[in-house]
């Protein structure tokens, strides 16, 4: 079997082997611009804080590019959704606090070793910091009205002249600050130690109790463990698979499309605008067609105004005639002229708004073709 023939076996096998190189090429050259900046602004130690994710680096990264590229509109829609992700962590954040402190009444829990109550309080404590940080950040952020305030705080102001970035960061007015990025990630972090904290210490005490009744031969807490464990299980196996999914799915769309990261405002690639374009297009067919629905309607409308005014015309025409036989006949003649021609002058109002419509009808359809 030839070499050409062997490869062919395999991506036959392996149909998606093309993708994960992708998703390789696409995590290769994302952790090398991002360790490219870490090397550039941060010293040896930071880098190592970075490592062990004490914070997040590629988020700094973001901010620096973003609160320079932003529009203050841009801007201000991520204010309102922090601000709502505040208001949702500290809601979820109350729930695990009042949980945790109503898990330290489980039955037999303080007969069991320290560490599950200890882990318990952990999580509530966790919880209420939660609460805290994010009410805090939502109050500081949210009294921001000026955009250029709000760019001012997420920043520490001017790059120091000892740091040289490459581009497109070397002309940047503004360096994103990293106590910006920690307390905007507070919130979050802290929601996110009170549930695993949670789900730890309730793992270690039915562990602990199903420990403690081996010798009466009470199986209850093995089996309550056992379900507790499938569950995590499984949701995590299903949230690793999910993730796994997505990464391949960005790497093909990064490919495609010629970016690295989402979320961040920098010159677009010519795939990017081609894409913008044909979405554009799409949505102004759609409003066409919304509109070319809404003239149609209006046209039928005008046409039963139309054809039911001149049969109520005519009835209103012939007692006015019947009532004034006894008259003149110039006033019969009068009153006969006017009513003629006040229900041609309606006829004719009816027949030029109908006939423009049918014009602004033919227009929309027109530009709704030439748009495909």
């Amino acid at each position: 079997m030839s070499g050409l023939e062997a490869v062919g076996v395999v991506l036959a096998i392996f149909p998606g082997i093309d993708s994960v190189l992708s998703a390789r090429s696409f995590v290769e050259s994302f952790l090398g611009s991002a360790r490219e900046y870490r090397r550039e602004r941060f010293s040896t130690g930071v880098q190592l804080l970075c490592f062990i994710l004490i914070f997040d680096a590629d988020t700094v990264q973001d901010f620096h590019r973003n609160i320079n590229y932003w529009s203050n509109e841009e801007l201000k829609s991520w204010k309102e959704s922090y601000i709502a992700g505040c208001n949702a962590i500290a809601v979820a954040a109350a729930i695990f606090a009042s949980i945790g402190l109503t898990a330290l009444q489980l039955p037999s829990l303080s007969e069991i070793h320290w560490t599950a109550r200890a882990i318990f309080s952990a999580s509530m404590v966790f919880g209420i910091l939660s609460v805290l940080s994010a009410t805090s950040a939502h109050g500081t952020i949210g009294l921001l009205n000026d955009p250029l305030a709000l760019r001012l705080w997420l920043s520490r102001g001017q790059p120091s002249p000892n740091t040289k970035y490459s581009n497109p960061y070397s002309d940047l007015p503004l360096e994103s600050s990293v106590s910006a990025v920690l307390v905007t990630k507070l919130p979050k972090a802290l929601l996110n130690l009170a549930v695993f904290s949670y789900l730890i210490a309730f793992g270690l005490y039915l562990i602990l109790s199903w420990a403690e009744a081996v010798p009466t031969g009470n199986h209850d807490y093995r089996n309550v463990f056992i379900t507790f464990i499938l569950c995590v299980g499984l949701t995590f196996v299903y949230s690793s698979i999910c993730f796994v999914m997505r990464i391949l799915g960005a790497a093909t769309a990064s490919h495609q499309f010629q970016y690295k990261r989402l979320g961040v405002t920098l010159e677009k690639s010519p795939e990017l605008e081609a894409l913008e374009s044909k979405l554009q297009s799409f949505q102004r067919k759609s409003n066409l067609a919304e509109d070319i629905e809404a003239l149609t309607s209006e046209m039928r409308a005008i046409r039963d105004d139309f054809n039911i005014s001149r049969p109520i015309a005519s009835t209103d025409f012939r007692p006015a005639v019947a009532s004034s036989s006894n008259a003149p006949e110039e006033e019969k003649g009068l009153g006969s002229h006017h009513l003629k021609s006040s229900v041609a002058e309606d006829a004719r109002e009816l027949t030029q708004e109908l006939r423009a419509l049918r014009e602004a009808l033919s227009t929309f359809r027109s530009m709704g073709k030439s748009t495909v």
